[in-house]
């Protein structure tokens, strides 16, 4: 929970002290959060406003959010090693994009770190679309989809975030759009489901207004 458009945040567990696995898992989240997107969202006036956690950026509506969940999460790990989002995009260079489509209901993004050899794809979109292509079927967990649920219940917007690390794509010359999108949103690993909540759009708010007018 936190403020919109803003770094600080507080979560329900102290980012800072998850350790082992979660931790891992937390970060490779971070990192799919950044580099499998579209937004731009970067401190107002380089942190020299009154406020100097306030964000702007440019992007829709789902991608500033998931953008400033990112930063959110940056600033809840207080992590020296990744000082802002930038640092989860350090090294990586870019392998080819699948934007989002409405058929596949994914979009993903091909990476390669040169200094680490190696090589990852990032995916998210809707969970019915990424949880069939994740290894260890997390679609049979029953308490995951009653999280799916519940949060549906709430009338937020529920994403999946997955990976995968097993695509060689080492080559500048690389990109994954040569390949078959099938072929290469698959085999994944889920990360973490994302919720956010929708504006409403200009149609809704009229019909809302139509609706007390009446």
């Amino acid at each position: 929970d936190g403020p919109r458009h803003n770094r600080r945040a507080t979560w329900s567990s102290n980012l800072s002290e998850l350790t082992g696995d979660a931790g891992v898992l937390l970060r490779d989240t971070l990192r799919a959060l950044v580099l499998c997107s579209t937004a731009k969202l970067v401190p107002v006036h380089g942190h020299t406003s009154a406020d100097p956690d306030e964000l702007e950026g440019t992007g829709s509506p789902t991608e500033l959010a998931l953008m400033e969940m990112a930063h959110k999460i940056v600033y809840g790990l207080k992590d020296d090693s990744i000082r802002n989002v930038d640092s989860a995009h350090a090294h990586w260079e870019a392998r080819g994009t699948f934007d989002f489509d409405s058929t596949t209901k994914t979009m993903s993004t091909g990476w390669h770190d040169p200094a680490a050899n190696a090589d990852l794809v990032t995916v998210k979109g809707a969970p019915e679309a990424i949880l069939p292509r994740c290894a260890g079927n997390p679609g049979a967990n029953a308490g995951l989809v009653e999280t799916m649920e519940k949060l549906a219940q709430k009338g937020l917007r529920v994403l999946a975030v997955a990976q995968r690390t097993d695509l060689p794509i080492p080559d500048p010359t690389d990109d994954i759009t040569t390949l078959e999108r099938s072929e290469v949103e698959k085999d994944l690993r889920l990360l973490a489901l994302v919720a956010v909540r929708d504006p409403p759009k200009n149609s809704s708010i009229i019909a809302v207004k139509k609706c007390f007018s009446a």
